[in-house]
């Protein structure tokens, strides 16, 4: 018996300090956003630190009206693909990255992440309807093909977005692995089938449908709106899912045209440059990548705002 007791003290000790699972950024229930990032957190790892600001975004903290009318401000939402997750540093997301070079060439900017793991066009209309745009002058949406059919459920918060620290760190660490392999699973064969699933057929007119009033407000509070289609990384070595022509044609009611990122990333995969982490998410050099991006699109549209 000491033996079993010793290998599950060992794996708990682990997970705990070397995965460092047992610290992690929190959550809370929203009543109409779903859930979000807990505001006011500051959670450091050995590798990395995730900051939080009063608004629940992966950002420092920054007034909720303009300073002055010189300063640039950018909103940027997504999901996980901005959000980086525990595992990706403050300085090391695209839209931190973004700051700097902004604050390189403006006086005065902010850049706001607004996202979390899993949010879709619900979570991002609830949210902009809670808290406005904060004098955006850009709004920036990075929208991927499973998007088209992502709605708020407002089940109970998981271990996947917790509440509280984590008693036993070693059930979390085997939970995420197991999740994470059955995710890969359910990607490759979702995505691919979305087109022709009555349901998902379904929830994508919900979601399409916020899609619509999201960018509809966004339009109306900000002087610019930019739609990025991220690509997962199977679209990009093969063909695109359904999802994405689904969202173009939606943006486009709107006299929006998205801006593909698969041009970028695939020159990236070319030149031998792995910008994934997994099968959707970015690693550090492809957080870098989409700030350049982001950076590139903004060229041509800061002398206007001016």
């Amino acid at each position: 018996m000491v033996l079993p007791f010793a290998l599950i003290v060992i794996v708990e000790i682990f997970a705990r300090y070397y995965l460092e699972i047992g610290n992690t950024t929190l959550f809370i229930s929203h009543p109409t956003i779903e859930y979000m990032l807990r505001p006011n957190q500051l959670v450091e790892h050995r590798n990395s630190s995730v900051v939080v600001n009063h608004y629940g975004m992966r950002t420092i903290n920054f007034p909720a009206i303009k300073n002055s009318p010189q300063e640039l401000r950018v909103m940027v939402f997504g999901d996980s693909v901005i959000n980086g997750g525990d595992g990706t540093d403050h300085y090391a997301l695209a839209t931190t990255i973004l700051h700097q070079q902004l604050e390189s060439r403006e006086s005065n900017s902010v850049v706001g992440n607004i996202s979390a793991g899993s949010w879709g066009p619900g979570n991002w209309l609830a949210y902009i309807k809670e808290y406005g745009v904060f004098n955006a002058d850009v709004i920036v949406l990075i929208i991927s093909s499973h998007d088209v059919a992502d709605n708020p459920k407002f089940q109970p918060l998981k271990y996947d977005t917790p509440t509280a620290k984590p008693v036993v760190a070693s059930w979390i660490a085997l939970r995420t692995l197991f999740d994470w392999v059955m995710g890969e699973i359910y990607n490759n064969l979702s995505n691919a089938t979305i087109a022709n699933n009555a349901y998902l057929a379904q929830e994508a007119v919900a979601a399409m449908r916020d899609l619509n009033h999201f960018l509809t407000i966004a339009q109306q509070r900000a002087k610019e709106v930019i739609v990025l289609q991220h690509w997962e990384r199977d679209e990009i070595l093969g063909k695109p899912y359904p999802g994405l022509l689904r969202i173009t044609q939606e943006c486009q009611k709107l006299g929006i045209n998205p801006i593909s990122l698969a041009p970028y990333f695939r020159e990236a995969i070319k030149n031998g440059i792995n910008p994934f982490f997994d099968q959707i998410h970015l690693n550090q050099t492809g957080q870098k990548l989409l700030a350049q991006i982001i950076w590139e699109q903004l060229q041509s549209r800061l002398r206007p705002l001016k």
